[in-house]
């Protein structure tokens, strides 16, 4: 079970991180 939370929290932040990356560069270019 504690496999399987750390699993879904690394997943929805991969996604979120993911998100956020393609947002930002929609809005003001590369963030690097």
């Amino acid at each position: 079970m504690n496999e399987r939370w750390g699993c879904m929290i690394a997943g929805f932040f991969l996604s979120a991180l993911l998100l956020l990356g393609m947002v930002a560069i929609r809005v003001g270019g590369v963030p690097f």
